[in-house]
């Protein structure tokens, strides 16, 4: 076989160093988002082959791993097109994933906090983009103390277009009496609420939704609220579509 001239040794040795950089990126997407497994994988047979070529340093190799990075390439960008799913119990990686899914929607989290308080236990967030008919939500959860929760609704509660009892939202959802002239509704017979929020974590908690923007689609509902426990233990910020 013959050996790699210096320009392939070249082109080589630039594409170990873009495969590097890709694997790190993935490698730190997997451990802070949970998304890109596939990607990693990819990136990493990416840096095999071009060790493994720059060590054989044989012209065969050389086009055969050419051959196999155009072909793998287009997976790297398939898989890239669609926001992830996330599930997390990790309050450090909160502005990371944030900041990873607003990539995709920008509206994903508008009105929650910038930072997470540090005294916060049973963390929980969650994000399902929306695909085809199905409305996606990103919501994060926990539980703090008296005086943060009572300074996020001073913070809130100026800004709800409603404030109603989390108990009156049966399935998630409730027609309102009267529609904020700062809502949106496309269909004036449509008065439906919808907001997300995590079930289990306010079972037998009685709590109020500030709700901060809503659009009433009974098909395409769009909801960004806070939803505050009355004893002010409990949080939740929760955007819906």
């Amino acid at each position: 076989m013959k050996p790699l001239s210096t320009a392939e040794r070249i082109a080589t040795a630039g594409f170990g160093v873009i495969s590097l950089t890709a694997t790190l990126l993935m490698l730190g997407l997997v451990i802070a988002v949970g998304n890109g497994v596939i990607r990693l994988a990819i990136s990493l047979i990416w840096l095999a082959l071009a060790i493994f070529v720059l060590i054989a340093k044989k012209k065969l190799f050389f086009y055969i791993s050419v051959t196999l990075w155009l072909l793998s390439m287009p997976i790297i960008g398939f898989t890239m097109l669609w926001a992830p799913f996330i599930h997390s119990y990790t309050p450090w990686k909160y502005n990371i994933q944030r900041s990873y899914i607003e990539i995709y929607n920008r509206n994903s989290s508008k009105d929650f906090p910038a930072m997470l308080p540090r005294d916060i236990t049973d963390y929980e967030f969650d994000y399902m983009p929306s695909i085809m008919q199905g409305t996606g939500h990103c919501w994060a959860r926990f539980e703090t103390s008296a005086d943060t929760v009572k300074a996020y609704e001073s913070e809130y509660a100026p800004q709800a277009i409603y404030t109603l009892p989390l108990s009156s939202f049966e399935s998630g959802r409730v027609d309102v009496d009267v529609v904020s002239p700062e809502a949106i509704q496309p269909f004036k017979e449509d008065k439906s609420l919808d907001i997300s929020y995590d079930r289990d974590f306010w079972d037998g908690t009685e709590a109020t939704v500030y709700v901060l923007s809503a659009t009433h689609n009974w098909n395409h509902p769009h909801s960004s609220a806070v939803i505050i426990s009355d004893d002010h233990t409990k949080v939740q910020f929760a955007q819906l579509g």
